[in-house]
């Protein structure tokens, strides 16, 4: 196999396991539903002319009411929903939830002992005569 086959069969490996693990790990497969939500708005589009794409992004995403019948629709489109499987682990809080933390600071001053044999400056130097013990 010619060198150049190997560097180009070796960098096609490591974008394969690049996308597999940014895919398994994090929210970018939300993204391979994006045509689902071209679609969805499409549809929408077709029902009502007057709707924008952000009046519909905001229908979906910041608004709480739907008025629409297509709530399985909905909740299929991308980043609705998060997922915890796999190695994800974290802890989402919602606002009722609270966390009350009582901490006590405990500050202790230590004495510091200084070496006065050593002669002022002598640390600052760069080169030391040899030390004769």
């Amino acid at each position: 196999m010619p060198l150049s086959q190997y560097f180009l069969l070796n960098k096609f490996a490591t974008i394969l396991l690049l996308m597999a693990f940014f895919t398994s790990l994090t929210e970018t497969h939300e993204l391979l539903r994006l045509p689902l939500l071209v679609k969805h708005y499409f549809k929408h589009q077709k029902a009502d002319n007057n709707i924008s794409l952000l009046k519909f992004l905001y229908q979906h995403y910041a608004s709480k009411e739907t008025n629409d019948t297509d709530e399985q629709e909905d909740n299929e489109l991308p980043f609705k929903t998060y997922n915890t499987s796999g190695t994800q682990v974290y802890n989402r809080h919602s606002p009722e939830q609270t966390l009350n933390v009582n901490t006590r600071i405990l500050i202790i001053n230590y004495p510091i002992a200084v070496n006065q044999s050593l002669l002022p400056g002598y640390n600052t130097a760069v080169f030391h005569p040899p030390k004769i013990s």
